[in-house]
Parts: C-alpha cells; structure tokens; sequence
C-alpha cells in the first residue's frame, strides 16, 4: 500500500518536487560524509614530498 501511495504522489508535481528536495538533500548529506571518510583514511607522514 505505501508503495502505491508514493507511485501516485510522485505523479504530483508539487509531491515531486518536494521528494527531489529530499533527495538533493540526502545525496549532499552521502558525498559529505564520503569526503569526510577520504580524508580521514589518508594519513599524513611529517615532512613527505606530498605536502
């Protein structure tokens, strides 16, 4: 049943756009913490050619 309510309100282009809010929402919360991951995995060596 809930999955035949979200399949009509997606048809609503006020629900739409509401959902595609969430989803810009949720995608920049997902790339921030993958950033945040990256460089927490990424030791830094004192003195090395990469700095």
């Amino acid at each position: 049943m809930f999955f035949k309510r979200l399949a009509v309100g997606a048809a609503d282009p006020k629900f739409a756009a509401k959902l595609q809010t969430l989803v810009d929402e949720y995608e920049g919360e997902a790339a921030r913490a993958e950033r945040s991951l990256e460089t927490r995995a990424t030791p830094t060596v004192p003195n090395s050619p990469a700095e």
